[in-house]
């Protein structure tokens, strides 16, 4: 697996080219600050910290203030993208002036249609149950 630590213009130019040249989806997830997850809506709140791309063999962190070079990218119905909660990464796109288009698979909604009777349905729990294993820490 290759990681990839976009902190500069550049570096994140390289991610959204490589972007560009995947057949296959790439997941799509962000991690935002501005708001209580448990109390209100990210709508008009919810601030990007950094935002990761995943395709075959390589994941990408790229910092949030890199997001506008991506808007063509995530509005892009035929780049097709997998998220981990649909309605939450709507909401913040929203709040970044970005819609997001062309998501092919919300693994939150899979996994509570297959398991409607288990509490928790995150990203780490369903790699625990599917796989083994949970998310693995990005490494710089």
């Amino acid at each position: 697996m290759e990681y990839i630590l976009a902190t500069t213009v550049e570096q994140a130019q390289y991610v959204l080219k490589r972007a560009y040249c995947e057949e296959l989806p790439l997941g799509y997830d962000t991690e935002c600050y501005g708001f209580d997850i448990e109390v209100e809506s990210p709508v008009g709140r919810a601030v990007i910290v950094c935002f990761s791309l995943a395709g075959e063999g390589w994941k990408a962190c790229i910092d949030g203030k890199f997001l506008y070079l991506f808007k063509e990218w995530l509005e892009d119905v035929k780049r097709e993208k997998y998220v981990a909660n649909l309605v939450f990464e709507l909401h913040v796109a929203k709040c970044h002036h970005i819609t997001l288009r062309g998501v092919r698979l919300d693994t939150v909604l899979a996994s509570f249609t297959l398991y409607p009777h288990l509490f928790s349905h995150g990203v780490e729990k369903a790699g625990m149950r599917e796989f083994g294993e949970s998310k693995r820490p990005f490494k710089q």
